[in-house]
């Protein structure tokens, strides 16, 4: 079951579903997503939306890493504009496996700047090559993808695009925010992914 929850007055959590299920931020603000979780998901998700925002609303998807359980069905919201680094966006072209490269034929993938819309991006490869995490220093929240979980584990680096050699270094960066809220892309129980 999918189900929500504030993590600021800005800032809602969706989290829930059929497996493997991931995190989906709503930016009120900023009518701004971070993911759009597993594509099997994505009814409950959009009507969990519905709750806090119309998605005709929604202009902004930014993708922490384009794995297939992070990019949902980006069709939902085709008049929003798509954001994933550089380095995921070429993935795409390489590793179809992990990434439903289908969902995004017609769709425009941007390459994210330094900022979008306020927060900071924060290259962060490990888990994959293009990882990244977003700041939003207002409310204390890093949003923190797959390359680090509330419980204190790490995203996997045993797949084709990971960059274990890089993880530690990406950990590192991390540590100079002074966050209140790790916004992850799963919710981790015990240490193993749900």
């Amino acid at each position: 079951m999918v189900g929500s929850r504030r993590l600021s007055d800005d800032v809602i959590e969706i989290s829930g579903g059929k497996q493997p299920s991931s995190n989906v931020y709503l930016i009120i603000s900023k009518n701004m997503l971070v993911d759009l979780g597993n594509k099997e998901n994505s009814e409950e998700i959009t009507n969990e939306l519905n709750k806090y925002t119309k998605l005709a609303d929604i202009k902004t998807i930014v993708f922490t890493h384009l794995h297939y359980d992070h990019t949902g069905n980006p069709l939902l919201l085709k008049d929003a504009e798509f954001y994933a680094s550089k380095e995921e966006i070429e993935f795409l072209k390489t590793y179809a496996k992990f990434a439903d490269a289908s969902i995004f034929k017609n769709i425009m993938l941007k390459v994210l700047k330094e900022k979008i819309e306020g927060l900071k991006v924060i290259k962060t490869p490990g888990h994959s090559n293009g990882s990244i995490c977003l700041w939003k220093e207002d409310d204390k929240i890093l949003f923190t993808g797959d390359t680090l979980f509330r419980t204190g584990a790490i995203g996997r680096t045993d797949l084709p695009t990971s960059r274990p050699e890089k993880m530690q270094s990406s950990l590192i960066k991390l540590l100079k925010y002074d966050y209140k809220e790790i916004a992850p892309g799963h919710n981790l129980e015990h240490g193993r992914l749900l």
